[in-house]
C-alpha cells in the first residue's frame, strides 16, 4: 500500500505517528509521513519520506497567549486560536496534504489534521484511519475529558462526548467548509465525530487495555493497539543516546532519581522550576534529574546543581527511566506510557489536553497520583512524592509496566491497517 499519514502537534503527537510510519515501511509499504514544521526529523531521521505541513503547534505554545491559555485551562480559546492559525495557513495546508496523498491507497491522521484529513480521504475516494491518544468518543465509562474527569454515569459519560464534539464543531465548521470547498466538496452541517461514525471510520485507539479495560472490547472500529513507542534504535537515531555525556556516570554515582519532566508543555521560569525542585528532593533525601524538554532551561544551564539535581536534555526513556525511582510529568500518553511500562510510580502533573485523564488514570488504578500543574508547589510536591514512593506503590507499578512491556501497539497498528486491504 502507499500510505500518508498526517501529524501535526507536538512531539506526543508525532513521534507516535514517524515510528508507525516507519514500521509500516519496514514492512515493506510506501509510506510518506507530513508533520509539524519543526518536528519533521523524527520521521526523516528514521529514513521516513517526511514533509512539512506547513504548520507549527510550537508557534502557538510558545506564545504567551498560548500559554496563558493552557495554564489557565481555556481550552476554548486554544482551539479558537489554532482554528486562527491554520485559516492563515489554509493554502498551504492543502498543498501539503495533497502532494502527500497523491497515489495513497489510505490516510491515516492523528487528531490535529483530522478534519483535513477526513476531506481529503473524502475527496479522493479512499478510507480514512484515525489515531487517538486517549478515548475521544462516546461511551459510557469515560467522560469527555476536555470537559471533565469526574465519575459520571453511563448516559451521563456520553452527553459529554456529544457536548465536546458540538462546540468543537461550532468553532471549526466555517475553517472546515473552507477547506472542503477548496477540494471540491460540498459544505456539511455534521460534526467530525458524526460524519466518521456514520462513515464507520478505524480510529485506532493508540493506549493500552492494561490502563482502560472497560474499553477492550470497544468496537472493531476502535481497536485498541497498545502505545505506539519508540525502539531504543529509534531513540538512538534522533540521537537522544549520546545528548548527555556525563548523565550515566551521574546516574551510576548515587541513588536512583526520582525524575522530573513537562516534554512539551512551557515551563515558564526554568530557574524556579529548578530551585522548587532542589527543594523537594532535599527535603525527601532523593536526587533529582530534570529533562528539559521544550522548555528553555538556559538560563538555569545544563549539569548539576548541587549534589542532589541534574538538568539534562533529550533522553532515551527506555535507557534511563528504569534507573530511577520514580517520575514527575505533565501526563502526556507517550510519556505517561514510558514511565509506567518501567515500572515507576508516576505523579501526573496535568496542563491540559488529555492529560487530566492520565493523571485520573493512574490514581485509579493506584500507580500514581494527580495534581494540576497550577497546583505545584514544594508542600503539594513532598506530599504526593512521599506517598508514591512507598514500596506498596513501587510493586504495583511494577506489575503493571510488565503487562505494558509485553504489548507492541506500532505491531498492532499496522496489522490493523493493513487488514483495510484484506
Amino acid at each position: 500500500m502507499r500510505v500518508s499519514i498526517l501529524s501535526a502537534g507536538s512531539r506526543g503527537d508525532v513521534q507516535p505517528s514517524a515510528v508507525l510510519a516507519d514500521e509500516l515501511k519496514q514492512r515493506g509499504h510506501d509510506v510518506v509521513l507530513v508533520a509539524s514544521d519543526d518536528l519533521t526529523r523524527f520521521g526523516s531521521e528514521l529514513g521516513v519520506p517526511t514533509e512539512p505541513l506547513g504548520f507549527s503547534t510550537r508557534e502557538l505554545l510558545d506564545s504567551p497567549e498560548g500559554a496563558a491559555w493552557l495554564e489557565a485551562g481555556d481550552m476554548r480559546a486554544f482551539l479558537q486560536g489554532v482554528v486562527r492559525l491554520k485559516t492563515e495557513r489554509r493554502a498551504g495546508l492543502r498543498q501539503a496534504i495533497s502532494r502527500a496523498s497523491d497515489g495513497s491507497d489510505v490516510i491515516v491522521s492523528g487528531v490535529n489534521t483530522m478534519e483535513e484529513g477526513s476531506a481529503m480521504a473524502e475527496a479522493r475516494g479512499i478510507p480514512l484511519v484515525g489515531l487517538f491518544y486517549a478515548p475521544r468518543r462516546s461511551n459510557p465509562y469515560f467522560p469527555a475529558y476536555a470537559l471533565t474527569t469526574r465519575r459520571l454515569g453511563g448516559p451521563a459519560n456520553r452527553l459529554t462526548h456529544r457536548l465536546v464534539a458540538r462546540a468543537e464543531w461550532k468553532a471549526t465548521a466555517e475553517y472546515a467548509n473552507a477547506f472542503r470547498a477548496d477540494l471540491g466538496l460540498p459544505p456539511t452541517r455534521e460534526n467530525l465525530a458524526v460524519r466518521l461514525r456514520r462513515q464507520r471510520t478505524l480510529e485506532l485507539q493508540a493506549y493500552s487495555g492494561v490502563l482502560v479495560p472497560q474499553l477492550v472490547d470497544w468496537s472493531p472500529q476502535r481497536p485498541l493497539t497498545g502505545f505506539i513507542a519508540p525502539s531504543s534504535l529509534h531513540r538512538r537515531l534522533w540521537g537522544e543516546d549520546a545528548a548527555d555525556d556525563g548523565l550515566a556516570d551521574w546516574l551510576r554515582a548515587g541513588s536512583p532519581p526520582v525524575y522530573f519532566g513537562f516534554g512539551s508543555m512551557p515551563v515558564r521560569e526554568p530557574r524556579l522550576m529548578i530551585d522548587l525542585i532542589s527543594r523537594v528532593a532535599t527535603r525527601l533525601g532523593v536526587r533529582a534529574l530534570i529533562g528539559a524538554g521544550w522548555s528553555s532551561y538556559s538560563e538555569g544551564g545544563r549539569g548539576r546543581f548541587g549534589d542532589r539535581v541534574r538538568v539534562t536534555g533529550e533522553i532515551d526513556h527506555r535507557a534511563v527511566f528504569p534507573l530511577c525511582r520514580a517520575a514527575v510529568h505533565h501526563g502526556g500518553a507517550g510519556t505517561t506510557a514510558a514511565s509506567l511500562t518501567a515500572g515507576l510510580p508516576t505523579l501526573v502533573c496535568s496542563v491540559n489536553f488529555d492529560q487530566p485523564f492520565w493523571g485520573r488514570r493512574l490514581e485509579d488504578l493506584r500507580v500514581g497520583r494527580w495534581l494540576p500543574f497550577d497546583r505545584l508547589s514544594e508542600a503539594t510536591l513532598v506530599t504526593a512524592l512521599r506517598d508514591l514512593l512507598r514500596p506498596e506503590f513501587t510493586a504495583r507499578a511494577r506489575a503493571l509496566g510488565s503487562a505494558l512491556g509485553a504489548e507492541s501497539g506500532a505491531s498492532a497498528a499496522a496489522d490493523a491497517i493493513e487488514r483495510l486491504r484484506a
